[in-house]
């Protein structure tokens, strides 16, 4: 059962559970890269969060059918391998392909065999679903890469990110140590932060 937010992928050694990924999050963090076009300070963290998220989770199922497709290939070859030592020769022999000098035939007369072979095609079926759903869960992948460092990029130069609130009270610039004048402590007749307290009547 494969829909937009739902994928299982079969097993390469008979006897396992399929393998489902659950999508849902990973389709909903790819349908909001837009958001990255008009994202502000305020909405950045979020958008942050989400897709590191998403991209954890795709990297996640990426390890997942990475493996599935190291042990299809692994049983892809056995199959050969078998079919090779165990099933060729009888067939060969029943078309009459085989001879003394080539009991096994040529290598196009090999592989055409082979490629009839029932569990051969069906582990090879396996690796092409496998290898484009590697290439889907790549695609996000790197989409949610770009989009996390376009919206860290665009946070640091967002003048809404650093610009001070004015409805704050500023700090004071703090006294120098004794002997050490700064241009930038200065006494009035209030004292420090005249303007803070009021003139002194």
């Amino acid at each position: 059962m494969n829909d937009m937010n739902f994928i299982r992928v079969p097993r390469a050694l008979d006897g396992l559970p399929p393998l489902d990924l659950e999508m849902t999050a990973i389709r909903q963090a790819d349908a909001r890269l837009q958001e990255v076009a008009f994202t502000n300070a305020a909405r950045a963290p979020e958008l942050l969060t989400l897709f590191n998220r998403a991209w954890l989770d795709t990297s996640r199922y990426l390890n997942l059918l990475e493996y599935e497709m190291d042990v299809a290939e692994r049983r892809l070859a056995e199959i050969r391998a078998i079919f090779l030592i165990d099933k060729l020769p009888t067939l060969l022999a029943e078309k009459g392909f085989a001879s003394a000098r080539s009991p096994l035939g040529s290598e196009d007369i090999r592989q055409a065999f082979l490629d009839r072979d029932e569990d051969y095609k069906r582990m090879q079926d396996l690796i092409g679903v496998i290898r484009s759903y590697l290439s889907l869960l790549e695609t996000f992948q790197t989409g949610f890469e770009n989009g996390y460092n376009s919206v860290k990029k665009l946070l640091g130069t967002d003048p809404s990110s650093w610009r001070q609130n004015p409805n704050l009270i500023q700090p004071t610039p703090a006294a120098p140590s004794p002997g050490l004048p700064s241009d930038d402590f200065k006494v009035t007749s209030g004292g420090i932060n005249d303007d803070f307290f009021g003139t002194p009547r």
